[in-house]
């Protein structure tokens, strides 16, 4: 699936989004923190999983690259280090 969201047999579509984020908005209500790994290159699953990261309580986390590079982007004074993204991780 290369990151796109699916069901069991395979099948994917804006249901399954919709279903998903169903679900991520009565986990976001609990006393947690939802930290989502993405392992993929492909941008739109990127994109797909950031537009939930403004609508929950969920950080979504790219490869540290991608993060280290969003990070400057809003705060250039800040050095990213993989112990910082390693942080963000747990």
């Amino acid at each position: 699936t290369q990151g796109l969201l699916t069901y069991e047999c395979g099948d994917q579509g804006t249901q399954v989004y919709k279903e998903f984020e169903q679900e991520m908005a009565k986990i976001s209500k609990l006393p947690v923190r939802i930290i989502l790994r993405l392992t993929t290159d492909d941008e739109r699953v990127r994109d797909e999983f950031n537009k939930m990261d403004t609508k929950f309580s969920i950080d979504v986390l790219d490869d540290f690259w991608g993060e280290a590079i969003e990070v400057y982007l809003h705060n250039p004074w800040l050095t990213y280090t993989m112990g910082l993204h390693r942080l963000r991780e747990s």
